[in-house]
């Protein structure tokens, strides 16, 4: 009598590589899933983040260069209740450059008091604002994205 089936074992095998197939799929599938949420939630926070800037930016010139607070924070609303901000400013400490203009065989006291001016104003007139927003990515991990940006008082005029 001649069989025109497939055998128990030809089955089983089949079924195995099929099994083997959909597992390796489903398991692509599930990474590519994950990292295409992450990357909506981080242009999310990204946009976020950068209209925050504009909107502090814009209260604090509103607000006047002596006025601006050293730090603020608060949220994102009801739309974005996991993530936060939190606004640091603080004054910009220019380094100074008057240490690469002095040499040993000529000191040139013009230029040096000029670069000397130049820095303590860039320092009494740039402020430096850090915008941080969090979020808890997990259980045990919070994460930060943060931005700098520089607020320059041009009502400081030219030092003198």
């Amino acid at each position: 009598m001649k069989s025109r089936g497939f055998t128990l074992i030809e089955v089983v095998l089949a079924l195995t590589i099929l099994f083997g197939f959909f597992t390796v799929y489903n398991s692509s599938m599930s990474g590519t899933n994950f990292s295409l949420k992450k990357a909506e939630k981080l242009q999310v926070i990204a946009s976020l983040l950068k209209s925050k800037l504009t909107e502090l930016e814009l209260k604090y010139n509103q607000l006047g260069y002596a006025s601006i607070p050293e730090s603020e924070d608060g949220d994102f609303g009801s739309d974005f209740k996991d993530l936060n901000w939190k606004a640091e400013v603080r004054e910009l400490e220019f380094p100074d450059l008057t240490s690469l203009l002095i040499t040993e065989d000529n000191q040139n006291e013009m230029m040096l008091t000029v670069v000397k001016k130049m820095t303590d104003h860039f320092s009494k007139n740039i402020k430096e604002l850090r915008l941080t927003v969090s979020w808890q990515a997990s259980a045990k991990q919070k994460m930060d994205f943060s931005a700098t940006t520089y607020i320059v008082n041009y009502a400081g005029g030219v030092p003198n």
